[in-house]
């Protein structure tokens, strides 16, 4: 299940299309997903990021997501932004990542990252989520016939 709650009525459309795409691409035999987006004007000017997204379940619910995306930016680059964050959904929903809060550390593939002594660009769910984010939008804009919409170019894609 996906909800979308903030933004405006296009962007919520969009949000819903791409994230549903992600999951059938991702994981496409998990049944049973909560995701939850907010479309936020005022991210980046309190987190200096474009989107997140947080694994709010807990022991009994670990497939409960919800994702933050700053919905100032253009329609395009806040759905690169979900494509990427759906990436992590995956990651912490195959158990591929696990943050540990009282070491304040990840876990990838049951190995401990130390991010605070690893580059951003350098942390592994990074790169795959990086790598992955402007595979699954192409995808998404052939499956649903918008190649030819001006708002999805970038001169070093399609």
């Amino acid at each position: 299940m996906v909800e979308v709650h903030g933004g405006q009525p296009y962007q919520q459309k969009r949000a819903k299309s791409i994230a549903g795409f992600c999951i059938r691409k991702l994981m496409p035999r998990m049944r049973r997903l909560e995701i939850e987006i907010y479309l936020s004007n005022t991210l980046e000017k309190r987190t200096d990021t474009m989107g997140s997204c947080l694994c709010a379940g807990d022991g009994r619910d670990p497939r409960y997501f919800v994702i933050e995306l700053d919905s100032s930016k253009s329609l395009r680059t806040m759905l690169l932004t979900l494509a990427h964050e759906m990436v992590h959904v995956k990651q912490f929903a195959r158990n591929e990542q696990e943050y540990t809060p009282k070491l304040n550390k990840i876990q990838w593939h049951g190995k401990t990252i130390d991010t605070d002594k690893v580059d951003y660009w350098d942390l592994p769910w990074e790169i795959e989520a990086n790598g992955r984010e402007i595979g699954l939008f192409v995808q998404w804009c052939r499956e649903n016939n918008l190649t030819s919409k001006k708002w999805i170019r970038d001169k070093n894609d399609m």
